[in-house]
């Protein structure tokens, strides 16, 4: 395994304790961005926003005029198939940037493209729509014109009165949309699934059935249905709600976010930790709450949906740490049908809040991947807890389906000979392995596991991070080369096929963001604002480091010839100068 240094231009850099200090104030879910950071299965120019959900593949076509949710498509792999991007531009000067428009003061839901629309989520402080002063705090869904950056509309969402339990200040939206046709859907702050119509009122119709928008003319949102997760089901989330939505073309899949309260010891209320929802009324088809009390935190993943060897599934990364795999269409009987489920931390791995002190179980805040029938996973916690050692699992995802528990081991109360007596314990939440009290662990025979990376596997004999660390990010695989970042500010370069590691860069700066593969080449964005750009390579190779005017946290995209970056404040469409012809006109005061 190699690791890099490269040469940087000067530059002051915060060692790695100030800058933890630097970020904690700004709370956990400045990282959930990434994570958190919706997919549907692009199937060519004019259907990229399609849903999809009937092809067996195990590589779905990959967006090319759009990039209608996170991670592109249902699959959540961010690999691209835009070319021609640049890899130098100056945002100050607009040197390769075709427009660029004011997002608020934060912005950590991802951006989405489709048809001739961009949307991203942020809060208020860009001041779209005059009714809400800059200092009246809101959730802001935020749709500009594709070519222009010209701002089109905004679905105001106000903040919950519980404050920070539920509804952090200032955060805006985390929850990136998931777009098909006319129609998108995403998480408010306030915890509820909306569908919009993605033409907002400028059809000059108040699509219903609801119809009681406050202000129903442009420039404000159209909803089309909600349903209020905390109101109707009595879901807690824990500070932010950041669940991006997956559609598999009738169905809309859902994270509800339940967690703890304040305290981080009272368990979550008894509500659904997943739902499935008839995507065109809001209806529950099924619903299930598989963490339960064993949520160690908040539940801060969102669906992944795929076909694989000819079954569908929807994958739930749950408050638990744990992957659940369900059958999309339920039991037939109004309940849920599960596939399988995986335990994504060591058995002996234990919970406290905080994660120090020895403590390495996480929860799973990342999206699972799909990627040549293979499902990867990887572990990670609330920044705020420390940067501590993360499981990078690679898993079949169909050698059981009849609902078996498809973890690497499994925990017996009595071992005899080597063979286990009576059946496997019981899931918990604080520590599954206590051998104190003479408990075994022993390998389980409906394992799915391909291959596993710990420490043991990336350790390179030295430096401050010999392993992968906890992280937000999920794994971006092409050419069989999978790319994963932590949040101790390190990009590795592993082989997809066996976890085998190729080399290690360092970032210099947290990193919270998936690697976005195009055009050949690999983009990681850090805190620092930092763009940088590698070649798609199992030998290390940068190509350039770009430095943006502040931090970005989330993960840019990339359709046709542009590239979209968001940074905290501020979205950039990056693009070679079109023909005299077709070039956009300086930056407009309706962009700011």
């Amino acid at each position: 395994m190699t690791e890099t240094n490269s040469e940087r231009l000067p530059m002051v850099r915060l060692s790695r304790p100030v800058r933890r200090l630097v970020v904690l104030h700004r709370f956990t879910l400045i990282a959930l961005v990434a994570l958190l950071l919706a997919t549907s299965i692009a199937m060519a120019d004019d259907v990229a926003a399609s849903g999809g959900g009937t092809i067996d593949e195990a590589q779905p076509l990959l967006p090319v005029r759009d990039w209608p949710m996170f991670g592109g498509t249902t699959y959540r792999n961010h690999v691209s198939s835009a070319t021609n991007l640049p890899t130098e531009w100056d945002t100050e000067r607009r040197e390769n940037v075709r427009w660029s428009a004011n997002v608020g003061s934060v912005a950590m839901g991802g951006v989405v493209v489709s048809g001739d629309r961009v949307f991203v989520g942020t809060n208020n402080e860009a001041e779209w729509v005059k009714r809400f002063p800059r200092d009246f705090d809101l959730g802001c869904l935020i749709c500009f014109d594709r070519q222009t950056g010209k701002f089109l509309w905004q679905h105001s969402t106000t903040k919950l009165p519980t404050g920070r339990v539920h509804d952090w200040p200032f955060q805006g939206i985390v929850s990136t949309p998931c777009i098909e046709g006319e129609r998108l859907w995403y998480v408010t702050n306030r915890a509820e699934v909306v569908c919009l119509d993605v033409a907002g009122f400028s059809d000059g119709e108040n699509d219903g059935p609801f119809v009681d928008e406050e202000v129903a003319a442009e420039p404000e949102g159209d909803v089309v249905w909600k349903l209020d997760l905390m109101g109707e089901l009595g879901v807690s989330p824990h500070n932010l709600s950041t669940c991006s939505p997956v559609t598999d073309g009738k169905r809309l899949f859902i994270i509800t976010g339940n967690g703890t309260d304040e305290t981080h010891v009272t368990p979550p209320p008894k509500a659904p930790d997943v739902l499935c929802l008839d995507r065109a009324t809001g209806k529950i088809l099924w619903q299930d709450r598989p963490a339960g009390e064993r949520t160690l935190h908040g539940s801060w993943s969102s669906p992944t949906y795929g076909v694989i060897n000819g079954q569908p599934m929807v994958l739930m990364g749950c408050g638990d740490g744990w992957v659940y795999a369900y059958d999309p269409q339920g039991d037939g009987n109004g309940g849920p049908k599960l596939l399988w489920k995986f335990d994504c931390n060591p058995k002996a791995a234990l919970w406290k809040i905080g994660g120090y002190s020895g403590a390495r179980r996480n929860c799973y805040v990342a999206i699972p991947v799909i990627h040549n029938n293979r499902v990867y996973l990887r572990t990670g916690q609330d920044p705020e807890h420390g940067d501590g050692v993360a499981d990078l699992w690679c898993i079949d995802p169909v050698k059981h389906l009849d609902g078996s528990d498809v973890s690497e081991t499994q925990v017996f109360a009595n071992v005899v000979a080597g063979k286990p007596v009576g059946a496997p314990l019981p899931p918990r939440r604080n520590q599954n392995l206590d051998t104190a009290a003479g408990e075994a662990e022993l390998p389980n025979p409906k394992s799915a596991v391909v291959w596993h990376s710990q420490s043991e596997d990336l350790n390179v004999g030295g430096g401050p991070c010999p392993h992968i660390n906890r992280g937000l990010g999920s794994p971006t695989i092409k050419d069989d080369l999978l790319f994963i970042t932590d949040t101790s500010g390190y990009l590795f370069c592993v082989d997809a096929n066996t976890g085998k590691p190729h080399w290690r860069h360092d970032l210099f700066a947290a990193c919270y963001s998936t690697p976005l593969i195009a055009d050949g080449k690999v983009h990681v964005t850090d805190d620092d604002g930092e763009l940088t750009i590698f070649a798609l390579s199992k030998e290390f190779k940068l190509i350039a480091e770009l430095q943006q005017s502040n931090s970005t946290v989330c993960t840019p995209i990339a359709c046709e010839e542009t590239l979209y970056m968001l940074a905290r404040n501020r979205l950039h469409a990056i693009a070679f100068p079109k023909a005299a012809s077709q070039t956009n006109k300086a930056e407009t005061d309706d962009r700011r």
